[in-house]
This record gives C-alpha cells, structure tokens and sequence, in this order.
C-alpha cells in the first residue's frame, strides 16, 4: 500500500474579495507530480489567469498557460494543466472591477 502516493500538494488557495488589479500568486517545485488542477470563481471578470512552469526550478517561468475568466462563468473555472517543469506557479490577476468574492484553489495532483 502506497497512501503518499496519492497526496496532493496545494500551489495557492483563496477566497476572499479582491481590489481592481489585485493579483494574487503562489508557487512550488512539482516535486514528481504530472498535473497541476484548480478552479477560479470571481463575481468580476480578471484581467488573466496564468499558470506558469520553470525548469530551473523558478529561476525563470519560461512556460505559461493563459486562462480566461469571465465574471461568474462557472462552466469555464475548472482547469487540469499538465507540468512538463520542475516548478509550478500560479498567478491571477483581478481585472478593472472590485471582487466582492473570488475563490480559487490549486493542487498537484500524481499520475
């Protein structure tokens, strides 16, 4: 039996409002991991989501996904990127409107 083979590992987590142009952004080495999965739900539409990789292990995120957000668009808010880095960051951006509530949360997920 292999538990910590399935564990997951969080990027970023949030939830909370956020002002116009706020960004928000966290990362971590994917460690052996095959994907990173979120989902982003915000009463404002962002100026851009992005989901950055590195493979010198965050000296330069050279690799990045960009993902739209429209205000409250649930059907487009779930994401599962595949990591070809050694490093993952996310960054999300609020776009020209206060947020009165913006929840996100990112994970690595194994094989």
């Amino acid at each position: 039996m292999k538990p910590a083979a399935q564990r997951t590992e969080e990027v970023l987590v949030y939830s909370g409002s956020m002002a116009a142009g706020e960004t928000i952004s966290a990362s971590l080495r994917s460690r052996g991991h095959s994907r990173v999965v979120g989902a982003l739900i915000s009463s404002a539409s962002s100026a851009g989501l992005n989901v950055r990789q590195s493979i010198d292990f965050g000296v330069n995120w050279d690799y990045v996904t960009a993902c739209n957000i429209s205000a409250c668009d649930i059907d487009d808010s779930a994401f599962s990127i595949e990591i070809i880095g050694d490093s993952v960051k996310v960054e999300f951006t609020n776009g020209a409107d206060v947020s009165a509530s913006t929840r996100t949360r990112w994970t690595l997920r194994p094989i």
